[in-house]
């Protein structure tokens, strides 16, 4: 849901960077995830 009218971005728009933006998330979950395997794996160790 957005407040932007129609007349300012198409669905085509709106589609195309919520694409995008998925894109980044799921990267973010997988840096995320990479980086609590590498902490769990620093605090077993300590």
């Amino acid at each position: 849901m957005t407040n932007l009218g129609n007349e300012t971005f198409t669905t085509e728009d709106i589609n195309f960077i919520y694409q995008l933006r998925w894109g980044i998330e799921t990267s973010y979950d997988y840096l995320k995830e990479s980086m609590m395997i590498t902490i769990s794996q620093v605090v077993k160790i300590a």
